[in-house]
């Protein structure tokens, strides 16, 4: 478990939950890069190893070959500080490895919070993550010809692939994407099992998820100009090549975004016409397109992902993410390796100016051409103004981008998690209430009851998991037929904490595939979203207003 600034509440769920492995022969070793006291204490406390070194050489890769010389174990897993397993990770991976072709098995990630954008815009347990159409349809494709991509969390790898190629890559930042390339081709097999069996945390602010993507996009792109480069290494076939090929080319993406902010912009002041088109054309060539790469997306997606929040993303990140492109390309290794922050937790409303800038230019100048359209376009030489289409279009999208850069209120450490199972609340005079729980975090739950109940001491009974906590109860409202419980667990033993996160987080099939919303109620969501932010950011301004 490499870690570097996690905090230690995070990273004791994830040492808990490797202990709690169905598996007899295993070590844990905590790599701590920082040189914690805390980390050292935690590694005590909870009877698992801790190794650290002098340096901080060569980032994440240098931290893991640091703790390969100096262990022995014929198969090596790496979950990062956020990642915990269910308990039949082992169980369901370790025999892959009867085939000796077979050098690493690569699990999804899943996450245990909502992504920023989702958690931004209220819509937690409706918006899918990015990583969801990822892990479900792009990997098992790679996976088809041979080149999964080693994802650098919830993997499981033979130290005698890792040994041939010299142990994890330090040419790249993406240590994990080219220690797989490198391990394909050397003739093994680098495979995806289509299993949830691990879940982490999503980057908790929009400034965290963009930093994430950025090392993503610098150290894939590095592959240009080292020796494990997909495009030139021995030992990879043709299909392995262009699957790595597409990977490498999507990271250009958001140049083509960030030319479609600029087409409105080319029509009206610099009077080049990108797309000369007719209402005809529109009509029946254009739209009737449009409808089907929609209705494509959605059909071959499975409900992963909706296109209309991925567009938003896409507008928030295309600046940053198309300037970093560039940049690799003139200068690759001119910056290091930049740690996730994690167990980021916010009190009030914060809004992300810095990553507003860029969208204010191009909505102010977006504004301007349609102005600008409205009164200098000649509608009877051609009726349709597609620049101006456009124009409305990507001003709807960005308007809506600077409504989710409002950053929500955040307290991760109590997050709860939504989770259904029959309780029983056990009073101090010994009666008995049944009732359903409905969440549950490692400081509380919220059960929902047939009946009041009066006792403030009580005793949480989850039926059936051999697991009993005491807490107090804090708030008690009827709703609708439902008495709505929601009580605070006094302090736990090591022994509770460890029935509770493994109960969490742990369970077999505990994190099962998310379906986002479709297309249409997506839209819906987002203009519900939209207003409810643009109140939130008018109400803030107001109260700023006031104070001052």
């Amino acid at each position: 478990i490499p870690t570097y600034n996690e905090p230690a509440f995070i990273l004791k769920r994830t040492i808990i939950g490797c202990q709690a492995l169905n598996y007899p022969h295993k070590n844990i070793y905590i790599l701590d890069d920082t040189q914690r006291s805390e980390i050292y204490e935690l590694a005590e406390k909870l009877n698992c190893h801790y190794l650290t070194r002098e340096d901080r050489k060569n980032a994440k890769a240098g931290n893991l070959n640091h703790a390969l010389r100096q262990t022995q174990g014929e198969l090596v897993v790496v979950f990062d500080a956020d990642f915990i397993p269910c308990r039949n990770f082992l169980e369901r991976t370790v025999g892959w490895f009867q085939n000796p072709k077979i050098a690493l098995v690569q699990t999804p990630q899943s996450f245990y919070n909502a992504d920023p954008i989702a958690h931004n815009l209220g819509l937690e347990n409706i918006v899918t993550p990015d990583e969801e159409l990822f892990y479900r349809h792009i990997q098992p494709a790679k996976d088809g010809v041979g080149s999964s991509v080693c994802a650098g969390t919830s993997f499981i790898v033979r130290r005698k692939a890792l040994e041939e190629v010299g142990y994890f890559n330090i040419e790249s930042i993406s240590e994990d994407y080219f220690t797989g390339i490198a391990i394909s081709a050397k003739g093994y097999e680098v495979i995806y099992l289509n299993e949830k069996l691990s879940a982490g945390l999503s980057a908790e602010s929009l400034s965290a998820y963009l930093r994430q993507r950025l090392r993503w996009a610098r150290g894939t792109l590095q592959a240009f100009f080292i020796k494990a480069n997909p495009l030139k290494i021995a030992g990879l076939t043709l299909p392995q090549r262009l699957a790595h090929l597409e990977g490498l080319l999507s990271w250009f993406s958001p140049l083509a975004r960030l030319f479609s902010l600029l087409i409105p912009l080319l029509y009206t002041f610099g009077y080049i016409v990108p797309f000369n088109i007719t209402i005809d054309e529109t009509i029946y060539i254009f739209l009737p397109y449009m409808m089907l790469q929609l209705a494509t997306y959605h059909w071959l997606n499975s409900r992963s992902r909706s296109i209309i929040f991925s567009e938003v993303l896409s507008m928030i990140i295309c600046v940053p993410t198309a300037l970093t492109v560039l940049h690799v390309l003139w200068k690759p290794f001119d910056k290091g390796f930049q740690v996730t922050p994690k167990g980021i937790a916010r009190q009030n409303y914060q809004y992300n100016w810095h990553l507003s800038y860029p969208l204010l230019f191009f909505l102010t100048i977006t504004l301007i051409s349609i102005f600008f359209n409205l009164h200098h376009h000649n509608y009877q030489a051609s009726p349709l103004n597609f620049g101006l289409i456009l124009a409305i279009y990507n001003v709807v999208i960005i308007m809506t981008a600077l409504v989710a850069l409002l950053e929500a209120p955040l307290t991760l450490e109590t997050q709860y998690q939504m989770l259904e199972s029959p309780v029983n609340l056990i009073t101090e005079s010994d009666i008995i209430i049944q009732g359903n729980l409905k969440k549950l975090s490692e400081i509380g739950a919220e059960i929902h009851l047939g009946e009041p109940i009066y006792s403030e001491k009580l005793l949480l009974d989850i039926l059936g998991e051999n697991l009993r906590l005491s807490a107090h109860l804090v708030n008690l409202e009827k709703r609708g037929k439902i008495w709505q419980a929601t009580l605070k667990f006094q302090p736990l033993t090591l022994s509770e904490q460890r029935k509770l996160i493994t109960f969490l987080f742990c369970r077999p099939q505990r994190w099962q595939p998310k379906n986002t919303a479709g297309e249409l109620q997506s839209l819906w969501l987002l203009i519900i979203s939209f207003c409810r932010g643009i109140s939130l950011i008018w109400r803030a301004f107001l109260n700023e207003k006031t104070a001052l």
